[in-house]
């Protein structure tokens, strides 16, 4: 067996990747995570509403701007097909 020099080099990551690459069930786990991004930002307003945390540090938690990125990778991959 030859060396290892990245995780690119491992077959069963190679294997993986193969796997990882159906668009619809990959578009399924980035609907989750949109979902999960969604449930933090709702346990920050919650935060803010009782003075746990400030304005500026719901701003800097990014739970809005990481939904439009993975909304915009969804529409990319769907107009991709």
């Amino acid at each position: 067996m030859g060396t290892v020099k990245n995780f690119e080099d491992l077959q069963a990551w190679q294997k993986a990747r193969g796997l990882a690459g159906y668009d619809p069930e990959f578009t399924r786990f980035l609907r989750m995570a949109r979902r999960s991004a969604g449930k933090v930002q709702s346990e920050l307003y919650l935060a803010l509403d009782a003075n746990y945390i400030s304005d500026e540090e719901l701003k800097k938690a990014l739970a809005v701007e990481t939904k439009k990125l993975i909304n915009g990778f969804i529409k990319y991959l769907r107009n991709s097909d």
